[in-house]
């Protein structure tokens, strides 16, 4: 008789279904680490503006709070009033907030 155990998410599996779905989830864990390595190492080379990497990063105040703590690298070339910055679209990837909708809640008929 086979030992049965739970899986997380899942019915009650013998041990060497459960064995399988988890080295099945931690295949897919490593093809996103992966995946997110090589999109990061395409994006080190490109640049954002300022108004992009404030919309990816949350926020202007935020963008500027991560240039100031050099979690972020930026110049802006040209020293005049509306020139153009170029901040690591990389870096910017990595402090990206959530993109995730808020769900809306709906109108109840009275």
């Amino acid at each position: 008789m086979e030992n049965k155990v739970r899986c997380k998410k899942y019915a009650v599996y013998s041990n060497q279904n459960c064995i399988t779905t988890l080295l099945v989830e931690m295949i897919r864990g490593e093809m996103a680490e992966i995946l997110l390595d090589n999109i990061l190492r395409l994006f080190s080379t490109e640049t954002f503006g300022k108004d992009k990497s404030a919309y990816y990063v949350g926020g202007e105040k935020k963008l500027m709070n991560l240039i100031e703590a050099g979690k972020i690298e930026s110049d802006k070339p040209t020293n005049v009033q509306n020139g153009k910055w170029h901040c690591n679209a990389a870096q910017v990837l990595l402090h990206c907030r959530c993109a995730r909708r808020k769900v809306k809640s709906k109108k109840r008929k009275r």
